[in-house]
C-alpha cells in the first residue's frame, strides 16, 4: 500500500496491523510516530531481536490488558517461526519493521505480509525533483524562504536521504530563525558534506576530466566515509547508465525515449547527461567502466591498499 493511503488507514482506524517495507528510514520513523500519536491511550511495547520470548508473550496475551501498540523491530532478524499465527490472531495495533537485508520471499515474511498491510517506505527517485520539492515544502510550511535555488544546493550537498536532509534543514532553520530566509552561502556555512554528496563531486570532477579536483574530492570523500567500495559502486552505477545513454542515442532513440527507459527527467538528460556522455565518448566511458569493475574485484579480494588502488585509477583514467 502507498504510504499516504496507509496513513489514512490509521486516521480512520480501518487497519491495525502494518509492515514497513523499504529503505527510507525517515518515512518509517514518521509512520511509527503517527501511529503512536493516533492512539495516545494505548500502551506501547517495543521488542527487538533477542526479545522473542517477551514478544510472543505479549502477542499471546491479547485481550487481557488495555489497548496496546506492539512494535517488532527488525522482525526478519528475530527467531520468528512461531510468530505468524500469533500475529494473525492479534487484535491490537501491531507494527513490524524489517531490516535492509530482508528476504521478502521468505515464507514467514510472506505470511506476515499476508496478514498485515505492507506500507511502502521507499526512497524517492534519485534523479528527479522530489527531494528539492520536499525541502521547499517542508521549509515553506514553517515560514522559510529559499533564495537562488538554495533547496537544490542543499540536496546536492547532502544527497538522497530524507533523515539527513531533515537534520541539516533543522540546523539551517535554527541558524536563520530570525530572518527565515535561506541563501546558498548559508548552506556552505552550516550544512555538513555527506558521503553521497562527496561521491557526486568525485564523479562530476571526473566527467570534467579535472585530475587535481578529482583527487581532492576523493580525499574529501574519505574524510566522511572510509568505505572506498561504496564509491566504486557509485561510479560504476553512473558510468553504466551513461554508456547505455550513448548506445540508445546511437540507435536514434529520442531524448524523451531514453529518459523514459532510464527513468531520468527529460530536461536533466538533455542538459546534463547526454551532452556529457557525448563529450566523453563511448570508448572512454566503456574503458572507465571496465577499470571500475576491475578495481571492484581487486578491492573485494584485498589485492592492494584501497586508497592507492583508487588513486591509481583516477590518474590512469584521466591521463590515459
Amino acid at each position: 500500500m502507498r504510504y499516504n493511503d496507509a496513513i489514512r488507514e490509521i486516521q480512520y482506524d480501518r487497519t491495525k496491523r502494518f509492515v514497513l517495507v523499504g529503505e527510507e528510514l525517515y518515512l518509517k520513523e514518521q509512520f511509527e510516530q503517527f501511529l503512536i500519536k493516533a492512539h495516545p491511550e494505548a500502551n506501547l511495547l517495543v521488542f527487538y531481536p533477542g526479545e522473542e520470548l517477551e514478544a510472543k508473550s505479549a502477542l499471546f496475551s491479547a485481550g487481557l490488558f488495555d489497548q496496546r501498540i506492539i512494535i517488532l523491530r527488525y522482525f526478519d532478524q528475530m527467531k520468528n517461526k512461531e510468530f505468524p499465527d500469533l500475529i494473525r490472531e492479534f487484535d491490537d495495533y501491531l507494527l513490524v519493521t524489517l531490516s535492509d537485508q530482508v528476504n521478502i520471499k521468505n515464507s514467514i515474511i510472506t505470511s506476515v505480509l499476508g496478514y498485515s498491510i505492507p506500507v511502502q517506505c521507499n526512497k524517492m527517485p534519485e534523479y528527479d525533483a522530489s527531494y528539492p520539492s520536499w525541502i521547499l515544502s517542508h521549509g515553506t510550511e514553517k515560514g522559510y524562504v529559499f533564495i537562488d535555488g538554495a533547496e537544490d544546493i542543499l540536496y546536492r550537498k547532502v544527497g538522497p536521504d530524507l533523515t539527513t536532509l531533515l537534520n541539516e534543514l533543522s540546523k539551517l532553520m535554527i541558524y536563520k530563525q530570525e530572518t527565515k530566509t535561506i541563501y546558498p552561502e548559508d548552506i556552505d556555512k552550516v550544512v555538513a558534506d555527506s558521503a553521497t554528496s562527496s561521491a557526486y563531486e568525485v564523479l562530476d570532477n571526473m566527467l570534467r576530466k579535472d585530475i587535481s579536483k578529482t583527487l581532492w574530492s576523493f580525499e574529501k570523500y574519505l574524510r566522511s566515509n572510509d568505505e572506498v567500495l561504496d564509491l566504486v559502486w557509485f561510479l560504476g552505477h553512473y558510468l553504466e547508465k551513461m554508456y547505455r545513454i550513448l548506445l540508445l542515442d546511437e540507435q536514434k532513440m529520442t531524448a524523451d525515449g531514453i529518459a523514459s527507459v532510464l527513468n531520468i527527467p527529460p530536461m536533466l538528460l538533455k542538459t546534463r547527461y547526454l551532452p556529457r556522455s557525448k563529450s566523453l565518448g563511448r570508448d572512454r566511458i566503456g574503458r572507465w567502466y571496465v577499470d571500475v569493475a576491475a578495481m571492484d574485484a581487486a578491492v573485494r579480494i584485498f589485492k592492494g591498499d584501497e586508497k592507492i588502488l583508487f588513486t591509481k585509477f583516477i590518474i590512469s583514467s584521466l591521463t590515459g
